[in-house]
């Protein structure tokens, strides 16, 4: 039916049950029967006519979808599959004209690499094709399939991004970001688990299908990466990035943790330094504690942070309560920083005892 939905998927190595990933995706179930709709574009390695049906068969073939957006060098076809609704409903018998183009990053149409079909009106069409890119520079570009209208006009259409490598344009990139890509592919690796605090799971798995591939691969997703960030500087990015990873190594290691593995670390390198830092740890009958003021982020203004650490040893401040609704929200937050004077068992009432409190209530409004 037709509704906003979650999808999961769930991947197990049968060799090693250590060995686990899983995904989480939004999923809308959007479909109209009376309007000319598409499925997305799924570029495919290989197709082949069909002896035994399979998961990967379609309409007579079998096709191998494709890990990885990234065309290698050596590549000089894209392959591609696509499926086409409701084309009888909308038009009735007739036919109807499909065009699939390549098109640079702002729209505009690159000459030589579109072409026009026609197919009749069904309830379902499939579209299997490719496009000759042995000539196509290197670049980042859009595949895109158009169902037009008598006057040549897109009454449905759907983009696919992709990327074409070539030595000139790696050339390029290496000359404009040096910093980036003075990094080796093992480096990149290394360097990912400090991005923790700002991938998104789709970030990871398209590292994790650049990891499979060459360098050269995973050398455009991390520029890709920063890029997306700072389209602008992304050479500008990662330095930032990483003049705040080096800040949270040095000053937020643990004897048990790295600092960017600590919740002060990982609130560090995912919203940046914060505007204004307090820290308290002496006052009396009161766990150390720090409260971190964030002035402006960059989905909500004047946030604040609250760390503290209950076992008084190392650096290991932990995030106890905060006023970000994606973070950690804790009301009896400052009954928790008094713990050490208030014995009680119940967290149930958020006063702390006594006069004590009076002090961190004034400075959080602060």
């Amino acid at each position: 039916p037709n509704g906003v939905y979650n999808m999961f998927l769930f991947v197990n190595d049968e060799a090693d049950s250590f060995s686990k990933a899983n995904i989480e995706l939004p999923l809308q179930v959007s479909v109209a029967k009376d309007r000319i709709q598409m499925a997305d574009i799924l570029f495919c390695d290989t197709l082949y006519p069909a002896t035994q049906p399979d998961v990967f068969t379609r309409y007579g073939f079998n096709f191998i979808p494709s890990v990885s957006n990234i065309m290698e060098k050596n590549k000089n076809s894209l392959l591609f599959y696509s499926e086409i609704y409701n084309t009888l409903a909308a038009n009735g018998q007739g036919k109807f004209k499909t065009m699939v183009s390549v098109r640079n990053t702002d729209g505009s149409m690159v000459k030589g690499f579109e072409k026009i079909r026609t197919q009749k009106n069904n309830n379902l069409n499939y579209l299997f094709d490719a496009v000759d890119i042995s000539k196509l520079p290197g670049g980042e570009y859009y595949l895109r399939i158009a169902v037009l209208d008598k006057d040549n006009n897109a009454v449905a259409q759907r983009d696919k991004y992709f990327i074409k490598l070539t030595d000139s344009f790696l050339a390029v990139i290496n000359t404009k970001n040096s910093g980036i890509h003075k990094l080796s592919a093992q480096e990149i690796k290394d360097f990912v688990p400090y991005m923790e605090p700002i991938v998104s799971s789709k970030d990871l798995e398209n590292f994790r299908r650049a990891s499979a591939k060459d360098s050269s691969a995973l050398a455009i997703w991390f520029y890709n990466f920063w890029k997306a960030k700072n389209p602008e500087d992304p050479e500008l990015e990662y330095t930032n990035y990483m003049q705040n990873v080096t800040y949270v190594q040095e000053n937020f290691n643990t004897m048990i943790s790295k600092g960017y593995r600590t919740d002060r670390g990982r609130i560090y390198l995912k919203y940046g330094k914060p505007g204004y830092v307090a820290p308290y740890i002496d006052e009396p009958n009161a766990y150390p504690y720090e409260i971190w003021h964030y002035y402006k982020t960059s989905t909500r203004n004047n946030v604040k942070f609250i760390f503290y650490n209950p076992t008084q040893l190392n650096n290991d401040y932990i995030l106890l309560h905060s006023e970000m609704p994606s973070e950690k929200q804790n009301p009896n937050w400052k009954r928790m920083i008094y713990k050490r004077i208030d014995k009680s068992k119940s967290l149930d009432d958020e006063k702390t005892p006594g006069n004590f409190g009076d002090g961190i209530d004034s400075r959080i409004r602060e």
